[in-house]
């Protein structure tokens, strides 16, 4: 079995690394929503939209995925303020806080594009149930964190819709 191991540089909220291993990507707290149009299992499951027991994951993307109260829709609003060095919450986050210098965003953006490079078939989630098939995912990870550099994450995402 083939592995890899992918620092996500500059991740001032939780230092990820995703690894990559026998062509699955393995990753927490970097994908937090799916693009609308996504093809996993678990975005068409029947039961994710209306079992009780999913609830409290509808009632998260509901609270925290969606705008207003989330700036792209995709991630909650402390992820981009842990990014942010005059956020209030990044004087609590000590030596692994946000760069004062904002430099962190260039360098996730840099840490994400490489990792998205990888060759790998589907990707694994701490916020999914299931597998999520590779294209969804790299589109998926480009909508929630473009915005650090306002560049496309990865090659094909540059030309897919949401």
């Amino acid at each position: 079995m083939e592995w890899k191991l992918y620092p996500i540089e500059g991740d001032a909220a939780t230092q990820a690394i995703v690894a990559v291993a026998d062509r699955t990507a393995l990753e927490v707290d970097i994908l937090y929503k799916h693009r609308s149009v996504c093809g996993c299992a678990q975005c068409h499951a029947p039961s994710y939209r209306e079992r009780p027991d999913y609830a409290i994951v509808r009632t998260f993307g509901r609270a925290l995925l969606s705008a207003p109260n989330s700036p792209a829709g995709y991630l909650p609003h402390y992820r981009y303020e842990m990014m942010d060095p005059s956020a209030a919450i990044a004087m609590f986050m000590g030596p692994y806080g946000p760069a004062s210098d904002g430099s962190g965003t260039q360098k996730m953006a840099a840490s994400l594009r490489e990792f998205l490079a990888a060759d790998f078939d589907s990707a694994i989630s701490g916020h999914t149930k299931n597998p999520v098939p590779a294209a969804d995912f790299r589109q998926s990870i480009d909508l929630a964190w473009r915005w650090l550099d306002g560049q496309p994450l990865a090659e094909q995402t540059a030309r897919v819709p949401a």
